[in-house]
């Protein structure tokens, strides 16, 4: 069966006014649609795959002897992760490293089985926002799921190499261009470079999953604007939780063991949300346009 057609659509412009009422009709469809516990699927089987990614990138880092790429990876997880869950985090991905290489094999199609199912979390929950028919068959959507595991990784891992290894090839190509690495012009540039290169990546990722997730034609201006809004709405929820868990809500002292996986179980919901209601503005922004 075919994908659902689209009709031809004008373009509406974005402005604050149409900004604030897409917004707003998001976040009510998002509740009408049932994306609270679509999200709910989506964080379960991602904290599922989430340690066995993490066993798969220490048993690499072990097997090429990459000591200095570990440790700079144990601070980046460090300050991406929920606090509670930076001991938890840092221990398995610690022990994970120990391990024999079978278990590497074992750990990369258990953590793309896993993903996979983050995936078919969501695209249930973007095809209730385009109000579509679920037609695909269990192999199809299994087979899409983890073919945008796969493409979704590959650009994201290199964006997290560009924010963790940007400061080491940026005094590298400083001092080959005889020039300060010290100059404080250079380094904001450098920085602002980095991380708009990311942001740019993590927009064009989020895109890409509204634009093959759904089973229906998809025209590419009508995914930008959510994919845009996730990502924003990504880093300042991760940075507001952050605060949060650090601050106010000890799940350590709530929840004593467990606390570090529930704090990580919590922050993952949220993510899963967060990219529920980015489709859910690019599905309000097309009806718009009818």
């Amino acid at each position: 069966m075919s994908r659902q057609p689209y009709a031809t659509l004008p373009i509406v412009r974005l402005n604050l006014r149409n900004f604030a009422w897409l917004l707003r009709r998001s976040l009510i469809a998002t509740l009408d649609d049932g994306c609270l516990s679509t999200a709910k699927g989506a964080a379960y089987s991602a904290l599922l795959s989430f340690f066995p990614v993490l066993t798969s990138a220490a048993t690499i880092l072990v097997q090429t002897r990459a000591e200095f790429v570990s440790r700079t990876i144990e601070d980046a997880l460090s300050e991406i992760v929920p606090p509670d869950s930076e001991s938890l985090v840092l221990q398995q991905f610690r022990m994970a490293g120990t391990r024999h290489n079978s278990l590497l094999i074992v750990a990369g199609l258990i953590s793309i089985w896993a993903a996979s199912g983050v995936i078919k979390s969501l695209i249930e929950g973007f095809h209730a926002a385009y109000r579509v028919p679920r037609n695909r068959s269990i192999f199809h959507q299994s087979w899409v799921a983890m073919a945008l595991v796969l493409g979704a990784a590959i650009p994201l891992v290199c964006a997290s190499l560009l924010i963790v290894f940007g400061g080491q090839a940026e005094h590298a190509v400083l001092n080959w261009i005889n020039v300060d690495p010290l100059v404080w012009a250079w380094q904001w540039v450098s920085r602002l470079t980095r991380y708009a290169v990311s942001f740019a990546t993590t927009v064009v990722v989020t895109a890409s999953l509204y634009y093959f997730g759904p089973y229906r034609r998809q025209r590419w201006r009508y995914v930008w604007p959510g994919a845009i809004l996730a990502t924003v709405l990504w880093l300042l929820a991760t940075s507001g939780f952050a605060w949060y868990a650090s601050n106010i809500a000890r799940y350590n002292v709530m929840y004593g063991s467990v606390g570090a996986a529930i704090a990580l179980l919590v922050w993952m919901y949220l993510m899963a949300i967060i990219a529920l209601i980015g489709c859910e503005f690019n599905a309000e922004y097309e009806r718009s346009a009818r």
